[in-house]
């Protein structure tokens, strides 16, 4: 089972930069109001994970046009078992993808 602790954004759809939720036991919902960025977060989440999203938004259009930023990144980290992993991903004019587990990079 997987159990996802926290996940850090920057310049993603309509955040900004440094954006952090920290998912605990307790969280149920998302409540805002519409065009508050409610359901950006799973995206978010999807495209960091899986390098794809159920929305089928298009990798340029997941860049923040409005800030500026020339790319954008998330990180996530979760938990298999009793091993700690770390997800980063830094997408530019090209993506970087590192992959942690048990503060031992396990990319490739």
């Amino acid at each position: 089972m997987i159990k996802i602790n926290s996940m850090y954004f920057s310049n993603m759809l309509s955040y900004g930069d440094n954006n952090c939720i920290r998912f605990t036991d307790n969280v149920t919902q998302l409540v805002g109001k519409n065009g508050a960025g409610k359901s950006s977060i799973p995206t978010i989440l999807e495209e960091c994970l899986y390098n794809k999203n159920s929305k089928g938004i298009k990798k340029g259009d997941l860049l923040n046009k409005f800030n500026g930023a020339k790319e954008y990144k998330c990180s996530v980290h979760f938990e298999v078992g009793s091993d700690h992993y770390t997800l980063n991903k830094v997408v530019g004019s090209a993506a970087k993808v590192k992959l942690i587990k048990n503060d031992e990079e396990i990319t490739g």
